[in-house]
């Protein structure tokens, strides 16, 4: 089948997803993952990283760290402010630990499970740089639960930027409900925050925008990958696969038959 065609077919297929049963179950995996996800993040993470981040708020006045800033070229090469800098190098760790406590894994999610990940930082750091990151259009989430999922080669990486661009399209109906929700959530957050004066001195007051952003950021996140772990089970012909997956994928079907 051709590339139009597999768009095609999973076009239909997003619709499905509307059904109140499948909102649902979307839904509540979310939440429980968002709960697991917050858990490992406080227990590995609260005692370094996110202190630092809420203080880099507080310092650089961030967009609720996980705002609407789309791209992070800037404060990280383009800007020579050092606080822009360490505020983009911030965004980028906890990102990428994020996305490692939200995905399904079966890996106990300890100290060795983040550190056995780490060799794989430099080729996420360039789907960090490269792919926008857009609420409405999320193929940097998707290639990155893909680049997560497969072998740490550059081939690999390379089918997941396209396995992501297919995801975000062939389903986008259903990705653009996703991320439309979440914009919902964030005008609420920041209006919320907005009726709320905060100062410079107010470090209290920013570590709660700060946590309270990270949460929803993480909701976002678990919603997104719950969903990516559905379509690439139910429709695995949509995306490209290595050569030892299409193997194991051809011997089953053998099996089976």
């Amino acid at each position: 089948m051709s590339v139009v065609g597999k768009i095609r077919e999973s076009l239909k297929l997003s619709l499905g997803y509307f059904d109140p049963k499948e909102l649902e179950i979307l839904l509540l995996t979310s939440l429980k993952t968002t709960m697991q996800g917050a858990w490992k993040m406080i227990k590995y993470f609260s005692w370094w990283l996110f202190i630092f981040g809420a203080y880099i708020e507080l310092v650089v006045d961030g967009p609720a760290i996980f705002g609407r800033l789309w791209e992070y070229i800037t404060p990280l090469v383009m800007t020579p402010d050092i606080k822009s800098k360490v505020f983009g190098v911030t965004m980028l760790l906890l990102i990428f630990f994020v996305m490692l406590s939200v995905r399904a894994s079966l890996q106990i999610k300890k100290t060795s499970y983040y550190l056995s990940y780490l060799l794989r930082l430099p080729l996420f750091i360039a789907l960090f740089l490269i792919l926008p990151q857009l609420f409405l259009f999320p193929v940097f989430w998707f290639a990155t639960f893909f680049f997560l999922d497969a072998q740490h080669s550059l081939g690999a990486w390379l089918r997941s930027l396209y396995n992501g661009v297919m995801l975000s399209v062939g389903y986008a109906p259903f990705v653009i409900f996703i991320g439309a929700f979440h914009g919902v959530l964030y005008h609420l957050h920041n209006f919320a925050w907005s009726l709320i004066y905060i100062e410079d001195c107010y470090g209290t007051a920013y570590s709660i925008k700060f946590t309270t952003s990270a949460l929803l950021y993480l909701f976002f996140a678990a919603m997104l990958g719950n969903f990516y772990l559905r379509v690439k089970h139910s429709n695995g012909k949509l995306f490209l696969k290595g050569k030892k997956a299409a193997a194991k994928t051809k011997s089953a079907k053998e099996k089976a038959a």
